[in-house]
Parts: structure tokens; C-alpha cells; sequence
């Protein structure tokens, strides 16, 4: 039997820019899979509304929507900031 868990330990942090279907299947995979992390969505001012709909679908997921593209980099360090776990 798969049960699923929540580990709260872990945070999967995942930067977005556009993702639609890519993005879908990385949030379904980490929420699905064993041992299931916190996940916190990046919003990179996407404009296509892929991360505001990844969170009407799974509310569990923390979106945390930038006003302004500011790159990868700073994106993914803003979210390992906004992580509250050990991991």
C-alpha cells in the first residue's frame, strides 16, 4: 500500500516562469510521491497565470508571487529564505 506522508521537514522550492503542463507535473509528482515535502511556488511575474492556477488546484502549495522578473538566481534565493523547515 502507497501512502502518502507529509514530511515536515522538507521543502521543495520550485522557481516559475511560464511552466504551464512541465509545472503541473513537477507539483504532482512531489505531491504524490512517498514522502511528500512542503512545496513553495516562486512566481517569477510569469503572466500566463500557470502558478496562480497550480495553487487553486493544490491549496497546500505556498505561492509566493514576484511583481518583477529578477532572474533565476534571486528568485530561487528568495525562496529558500521564505522556507520554514529544516531541509
Amino acid at each position: 500500500m502507497n501512502e502518502n506522508r507529509e514530511d515536515s521537514r522538507v521543502t521543495a522550492v520550485i522557481v516559475c516562469r511560464r511552466g504551464g503542463r512541465d509545472l503541473y507535473k513537477a507539483v504532482r509528482a512531489l505531491l504524490t510521491g512517498t514522502l511528500v515535502p512542503h512545496v513553495l511556488l516562486v512566481d517569477r511575474a510569469s503572466g500566463d497565470r500557470s502558478c496562480r492556477k497550480i495553487q487553486k488546484r493544490y491549496p497546500q502549495v505556498r505561492r509566493f508571487p514576484m511583481t518583477v522578473n529578477t532572474g533565476y538566481c534571486n528568485s530561487a534565493n528568495s525562496g529558500f529564505h521564505l522556507a520554514r523547515t529544516e531541509f
